[in-house]
């Protein structure tokens, strides 16, 4: 820790034999929701004759004193945020989130967390507590609350913003009790009869994120939420050092911290010196600037429209969730800006008209998403921008994992145009909302946690932080790596473990408006056809013989090109009547199964390809 850093602590935190600073207000209390009832003891079935002198005890639900924490999400992956806490009758969520789809999972829009676990136990949940507004952290909402009975949401303002925004596409907003945390540094909710949360502000790259203390029968257990440390943060609010040291003094048994920067080196680039590069390219610029970020950004794009504004351009906004989230954004009062400076990119609207170093477009598409604003223009589909000669665009993100070729093929289109394109590469005009090493290090000093469990990134990140953690002074024995569904007990007298038992939680996966009825046959489907194609083999059929009538008719998409492979097509006909035959025709799942493994092998055997396929009777 530098001497300068060092310095700041010790005048805004203080010294631990003061009194602590922003004490909190006392706890806001949530009405309960329904009573948690014991099971009737009317209902068990009446003792036998011969045993009427004995009692048959009523099975009632029992609770111990341990604190249990089931992670739901998050720990395998980055995305999907979701943990339970339970003790006796309360329960209490953190995050709702979805995960972005991995390279194998073929057409699939999102996962979201499995609650199956806790869908037996809505009347128990006291609220889901939320660290910030990204979607890997709220995306997941509107899918589980109805399983959930709708439970009372708590966040800051943006924070609700944005998920009220989301829910209003699903016509649930009114179904939710939604609390406010206005002011993090001195509110307190109570959470049923054993919980009760307060909250401190932290940086992330998203205004109003915070981090949780949950107080806890047995100790308080901390969630950082996704953070890193800003002393220049975009929107001005530092993250509240005094009241995690406060939160530290008064002692925290476990900490779930943020571990998907824990592999980089030093602390993570302030969002100062990212603004001040994009702003320089801005002024600097000749011709037009198209500027691609994610619509969350709401302090990066507070600062592009400033620097917008003093270079006389006009702010056009193209791409519906960067439309929505700046409106709400500036609704809440998160954005501010001249009247008329921003305008939504609509058709008919005169861009260009105005003179090329007067404009700057503000878009979505910095991942490269198909159907993005961006990748329309680099394409020229674009229903307004034509990229010209001269054009600036930046990308001010760095791409997921998974959407690196995406991006390059963005990139490469638009070099292809005529533009200048910047990316992180050759200019800082991006920084991670994540914690790097250094920021881990001043974290687990400040709340000095008895036990860790790294949350949020892979395993190779969380096996980083928990290094980082040794290094810092604590035990390897006190840091615990847990999987989606592994349970932690946590019991007094500062006992912390992962029990033998354990949740069963399975990838739900969002595809259009189906929710979980993708499972891995439909994956394996998609997957063989991606590489292999498709071919269909329909049969004409008596429907009292079985006999057929003719050949059958071989439709191929994606496995060979039917004119230059007219040998093969007739070789798979003869296989393909031959499994007909000998099975005999009428049983058609037998027919199905038998013609299928039988050209499968052909084909295997013939020109080493495995495509779907998918043998058809139809009888007459």
């Amino acid at each position: 820790m530098n001497d300068q850093l060092e310095n700041w602590l010790n005048k805004n935190v203080g010294d631990e034999t003061k009194p602590a600073p922003n004490a909190p207000t006392p706890p806001k209390k949530i009405p309960p929701r329904k009573k948690f009832h014991q099971k009737d003891k009317t209902h068990f079935r009446k003792p036998h004759p011969q045993n009427q002198s004995k009692k048959i005890p009523a099975k009632t639900e029992t609770f111990d004193e341990k604190v249990r924490v089931i992670p739901l999400g998050g720990q395998e992956e980055v995305g999907r945020n979701m943990s339970a806490i339970f003790y006796k009758e309360d329960i209490v969520i953190i995050d709702c989130g979805l995960q972005f789809p991995e390279m194998d999972m073929f057409g699939v829009d999102y996962v979201i967390p499995d609650v199956k676990h806790l869908e037996d136990k809505t009347d128990r949940i006291r609220g889901i507590l939320l660290t910030h507004g990204h979607l890997d952290h709220i995306g997941a909402l509107q899918h589980i609350l109805p399983k959930l009975n709708f439970p009372p949401l708590i966040g800051t303002p943006l924070t609700l913003g944005l998920v009220k925004k989301r829910l209003d596409e699903y016509n649930l907003t009114s179904k939710v009790k939604f609390i406010e945390i206005k002011n993090p540094a001195t509110e307190k909710i109570q959470l049923g009869k054993y919980f009760s949360a307060e909250f401190f502000r932290v940086n992330h790259s998203i205004p109003d994120g915070v981090g949780i203390c949950l107080n806890t029968p047995v100790g308080n257990i901390v969630h950082t939420g996704d953070f890193k440390f800003d002393f220049t943060p975009a929107d001005g609010l530092k993250c509240d050092f005094g009241k995690i040291a406060e939160i530290g003094r008064r002692g925290v048994l476990l900490a779930f911290a943020d571990s998907t920067n824990a592999e980089k080196p030093g602390y993570t680039i302030s969002e100062k010196i990212v603004n001040e590069n994009i702003a320089k390219t801005i002024l600097d610029a000749k011709g037009r600037v198209i500027l691609a970020t994610f619509s969350s950004l709401i302090g990066r794009i507070q600062h592009i429209v400033n620097a917008a504004n003093r270079g006389g351009r006009k702010v056009f906004v193209s791409g519906r969730s960067m439309i929505t989230n700046l409106e709400m954004a500036e609704k809440l009062g998160y954005l501010k800006a001249p009247q008329g400076l921003i305008r939504p990119l609509k058709k008919g609207v005169k861009i260009n008209e105005l003179p090329p170093n007067k404009v700057m477009i503000l878009c979505t598409g910095s991942q490269g998403e198909e159907l993005s604003a961006l990748t329309r223009i680099s394409l020229g589909e674009h229903q307004t921008i034509q990229v010209k000669e001269g054009d600036t665009v930046i990308f001010s993100s760095t791409p997921i994992i998974g959407n690196e070729r995406a991006v390059v093929a963005v990139t490469n289109n638009l070099l292809r145009l005529g533009a200048r394109v910047i990316t992180n590469k050759n200019l800082d005009v991006h920084t991670s909302g994540h914690a790097s090493a250094e920021d881990l290090k001043l974290m687990h000093s400040l709340l000095k946690p008895k036990f860790l469990v790294p949350v949020h990134g892979e395993l190779h990140m969380r096996h980083a932080h928990r290094d980082i953690a040794i290094k810092v002074g604590m035990e390897n024995g006190n840091i615990l790596l847990l999987d989606n569904g592994d349970i932690l007990e946590i019991a007094p007298n500062n006992i912390v473990r992962k029990s033998k038992s354990k949740v069963r939680v399975n990838n739900i996966l969002i595809d259009g408006l189906g929710v979980g009825d993708i499972g891995a046959s439909v994956l394996r489907e998609r997957q063989i056809m991606s590489e292999n194609g498709i071919v269909v083999i329909v049969f004409k059929a008596y429907s009292k013989s079985g006999k057929l009538v003719g050949a059958p008719d071989i439709i191929s998409r994606g496995f060979v090109y039917m004119k230059e492979s007219s040998a093969i097509v007739e070789e798979t006909k003869k296989v393909a009547m031959k499994a007909f035959e000998e099975v005999g025709g009428k049983d058609h799942k037998e027919v199905r199964r038998e013609v299928a493994r039988a050209v499968a092998k052909f084909i295997r055997q013939r020109i080493d390809r495995e495509p779907l396929i998918l043998p058809y009777t139809i009888t007459i």
